[in-house]
């Protein structure tokens, strides 16, 4: 049995969940560092999830393995750093960039 999977559907499991996480990091930013510390750890976790779970077990040919495989860690490290982007954008007080920008 052969199952085909659209360039969108793989580009939607991985921008959805990702913008998800981001909306709510920017959300809790603003309480304080916690959420932002916390989605560090966090957020980088679920990514590999589907590379033991999904891709290893199909049964694929060594690039359609490593393929997914990469886009995968790929998607953890730039979860991480936007994490740590949303964290400094968060962290500069109002005062000092309104005072930046003359106003």
């Amino acid at each position: 049995m052969v199952n085909r999977v659209d360039a969108l559907t793989v580009a939607g499991f991985g921008a959805l969940p990702l913008l998800i996480g981001l909306g709510l990091v920017a959300l809790l930013s603003r309480l304080g560092g916690w959420g932002t510390r916390t989605a560090v750890i966090v957020a980088p976790v679920p990514a590999p999830a589907p590379i033991v779970v999904m891709t290893l077990p199909a049964d694929f040919d060594g690039v359609s393995t490593l393929t997914p495989a990469v886009c995968h860690v790929v998607l953890a490290v730039v979860s991480v750093v936007a994490v740590l982007a949303l964290g400094r954008k968060a962290s500069v007080p109002v005062e000092l960039s309104a005072a930046q920008n003359g106003v």
